[in-house]
């Protein structure tokens, strides 16, 4: 079964160019566009949707505001938001009002579709060019969280399990943690699977914020 698709922007190059991309793929549905907030919002109340991609900076209405709205309308419906600029400041924001995926337009349609499969699927997808900002983000309550640490989460990972997400939160990759660890990249991926299943969570970046909201991310990482 397809999954049904809409698309908000107010570049009519880029929305059109993103519409007939997507649409080139077997398992995704075009069901509508948008060039405005309030247009987005009159449509998507008619149409049977699995997911939206959203542009920020919409002539009409706040980006915020609009998944806020978005989502009163539709609970279920999942977000990725699609933008030209920085998300320095907007990514919290944005998850803590429903957001599910973060893709930049500088980044190349592999990306999209990717975000698009994993968020429809039950994920939450970082590009990869975000990377920096999602670790300040993390950190950016990193002594509260540190003293927290031993009261929500201390008893959750293993040392190793521990290790390797604080690992994470620097930035290193699979083969970058192995050869700190000295560890083969296949035992790596066995922690990582054991880890997230503990956190309850699928992707990295749903381990970062789950580990920082426990306290299991050190102020050094």
């Amino acid at each position: 079964m397809k999954m049904s698709v809409f698309i908000v922007d107010d570049h009519p190059v880029v929305l059109e160019g993103t519409a007939n991309r997507l649409g080139e793929e077997n398992d995704i549905e075009i069901a509508g566009i948008a060039l405005t907030g309030e247009e987005c919002l009159q449509k998507i109340r008619q149409l049977g949707l699995n997911l939206i991609i959203l542009d920020l900076n919409l002539p009409d209405i706040s980006g915020l505001d609009l998944i806020k709205k978005i989502i009163e309308i539709k609970p279920d419906l999942k977000i990725i938001i699609f933008t030209g600029y920085g998300l320095e400041g907007y990514i919290k924001p944005c998850i803590d009002r429903g957001a599910k995926g973060f893709v930049l337009k500088t980044s190349t349609f592999f990306h999209m579709i990717q975000a698009v499969h994993i968020v429809n699927d039950g994920g939450v997808y970082l590009d990869p060019a975000l990377g920096q900002s999602i670790l300040v983000m993390i950190k950016g309550n990193g002594e509260h969280g540190a003293r927290r640490k031993g009261r929500n989460g201390a008893n959750i990972l293993t040392a190793r399990e521990a290790d390797i997400l604080n690992l994470i939160a620097r930035g290193l990759r699979n083969h970058e943690i192995a050869a700190t660890l000295q560890l083969s990249d296949r035992t790596v991926q066995f922690h990582l699977t054991n880890m997230f299943a503990k956190l309850g969570v699928r992707s990295r970046m749903e381990a970062l914020l789950r580990g920082k909201a426990l306290g299991l991310i050190s102020n050094e990482a």
